[in-house]
């Protein structure tokens, strides 16, 4: 909940940003710009929101190495030594399955 509130208020104030800095460009007639209201809203909506998927997902590159090798040290007491076996498979085979998709996230 706290990332995602602090995604939020990330979000507003660039909103804020934007809209006060289109507020200070001359006319759009005068041709020295060329913003448009569709550049504008795609700012405002599209890319921003970009900002606000980050914050909620950002404490994963933290947490999931921890709890991977939670799971490895649980499983290592838990199975004992085989689980090491599935778990070395586990890990080589995860990169491949971000290849098979082409390398996009």
């Amino acid at each position: 909940f706290e990332t995602y509130r602090v995604g939020m208020q990330i979000r507003v104030a660039l909103v804020a940003k934007i809209y006060s800095k289109i507020l200070r460009l001359p006319s759009l007639g005068s041709g020295a710009t060329n913003v448009t209201s569709g550049h504008v809203t795609n700012l405002a909506s599209n890319d921003v929101e970009r900002f606000l998927l980050t914050s909620v997902y950002c404490n994963f590159i933290v947490l999931g190495p921890i709890e991977a090798l939670l799971v490895l040290v649980v499983g290592l007491f838990t199975i004992g030594p085989v689980f090491c076996a599935g778990y070395a498979l586990l890990c080589l085979l995860v990169p491949f399955q971000f290849f098979r998709r082409g390398g996009r996230p």
